[in-house]
């Protein structure tokens, strides 16, 4: 028998409204499931299944927060980073072609 009921079902309703509300929002608004999404879903399952195992001494609490630190820190180091995609090689003559010039000025001479 679980040894905290309460706050193992709370932590499951975070998983299932998690899933769900990401989802829903995502597919209903038309945004489609991008990256981080799929991160929101993965943390809003992951996180919640660590902390139960934790709590019900299937995995100790050393191996708990080692595995939390790192989901953490794989989450928050993504912050700062915007979701643009890298520019191919040819990015230059793709700019160039916007303004209308075929390439560098060149040199009269």
């Amino acid at each position: 028998m679980p040894q905290h009921q309460w706050l193992d079902g709370a932590l499951i309703v975070l998983m299932a409204v998690g899933l769900i509300g990401t989802l829903y929002h995502r597919i209903h608004l038309g945004f489609g499931i991008g990256d981080r999404a799929i991160q929101l879903v993965g943390i809003c399952l992951v996180i919640p299944s660590i902390l139960i195992l934790g709590l019900e001494d299937k995995i100790t609490k050393e191996n708990m927060g080692t595995i939390l630190g790192a989901i953490i820190g794989y989450v928050l180091s993504g912050i700062g980073s915007p979701d643009v995609k890298p520019k191919g090689k040819n990015s230059e003559k793709d700019e160039t072609e916007k303004e209308g010039r075929a390439g560098p000025p060149q040199a009269r001479g």
